[in-house]
């Protein structure tokens, strides 16, 4: 008998191949049997379907599931960029939606606790979720309190606004009541020393959008279109700022002419009139929210929305997007996502300050 020896090398290489067919063929299975999944589902679901319910402790940490009787505060949360992923004004509306179906019916929502941590993002998103949120507490006539543990900037802000009081910790950032258009680019100058030209066609009185190959956009009816949509943007996020805080002092001159889009911590923003409570934690917040609904005699439930989400969107999406902002950033030194490219934002950069 013959015995054929190995080198050690060869027996690694070999190893390192079957570890790595055997890994490919759970993958490849893994996808097939997802999209078998996909073709042989029922092409017809109702939105309720793709949303589940989360129970959070209350106010002394219990987060037993009570009867359907009982009353429920509904905690939304605002974290993230607003206008991406599942952050933007269709997403909130489905969650207020359902918190009045299933077993949420029969009028159980009692109060509404805004869970915000955001920087803000785009203008419509952030405006759609503050009149989803205004909507609801004025049709079911139920109050509304904001919470921020850290970060309450601009759209995250004026959805903030959208509370009847707002509680921020110690450490938080509030404010940056402002409206920006960005990132804008112009390649004028590049293509002038590269011999590049650009020819656009367009029909239609000012069709031709922000002329990025023009040697001064300033003063061009597209240019001029781009600083009366932030302008009056502006305008309206002021005029919403101050409508609900200047019974605590905040007015629309003040925010023009004083404290602009700058940001504070939460005592400051508190003596500033951005905030009700700026020494405040969550407990604080819900234990306030309980005394006004007047639910603190019984027990009652916490809860919030989720989108499910299958483990292959979740790795797919995730990565797709990591590379998308990792070649962006590189390229074009851009940080938000590529959603929000080109649109009005209430969005707030600290790199911005750096600048």
């Amino acid at each position: 008998m013959q015995f054929v020896r190995e080198s050690i090398f060869v027996s690694a290489v070999r190893s390192f191949f079957n570890t790595f067919l055997a890994v490919l063929g759970v993958i490849i299975a893994f996808v097939l049997f997802a999209l078998l999944a996909g073709i042989f589902s029922s092409p017809y679901r109702t939105e309720d379907e793709f949303i589940e319910m989360q129970i959070l402790p209350d106010a002394n940490g219990e987060t037993i599931i009570l009867p359907e009787t009982s009353p429920v505060i509904l905690q939304l949360d605002i974290t993230g960029i607003i206008g991406e992923m599942h952050l933007n004004g269709s997403s909130v509306e489905s969650f207020l939606r359902v918190s009045r179906k299933g077993v949420m019916k029969k009028d159980r929502i009692k109060a509404v606790l805004l869970y915000i941590d955001s920087p803000g993002g785009g203008a419509i998103d952030s405006d759609l979720i503050y009149q989803a949120v205004m909507h609801y507490k004025t049709v079911y006539k139920v109050p509304v309190y904001a919470y921020t543990p850290g970060l309450c900037a601009s759209g995250g802000y004026m959805i903030a606004c959208s509370a009847d009081k707002i509680y921020a910790s110690p450490s938080s950032i509030v404010g940056s009541v402002g409206a920006k258009w960005g990132l804008g680019f112009n390649f004028w100058q590049f293509m002038q020393t590269h011999g590049i030209d650009s020819v656009t066609i367009a029909e239609g009185l000012y069709k031709e959008k922000y002329p990025t190959f023009t040697k001064s956009p300033e003063g061009t009816a597209s240019y001029n279109d781009l600083i009366t949509i932030v302008q009056e943007g502006y305008g309206q996020f002021v005029d919403l700022v101050a409508k609900s805080r200047t019974d605590k002092g905040l007015t629309a001159d003040m925010l023009k002419h004083t404290y602009g889009a700058q940001v504070y911590t939460g005592p400051t923003s508190e003596k500033n009139g951005y905030v009700d409570n700026g020494n405040a934690y969550y407990l604080d917040a819900l234990t306030d929210l309980v005394k006004i609904a007047n639910l603190d005699s019984g027990p009652y439930q916490v809860v919030k929305f989720n989108y499910k989400h299958s483990p292959l969107q979740d790795l797919v999406s995730n990565k797709l997007s990591l590379w998308i902002e990792e070649a962006e950033s590189a390229l074009l030194g851009i940080k938000l996502q590529g959603k929000l490219h080109n649109s009005l934002l209430y969005y707030y950069d600290s790199q911005d300050r750096l600048k």
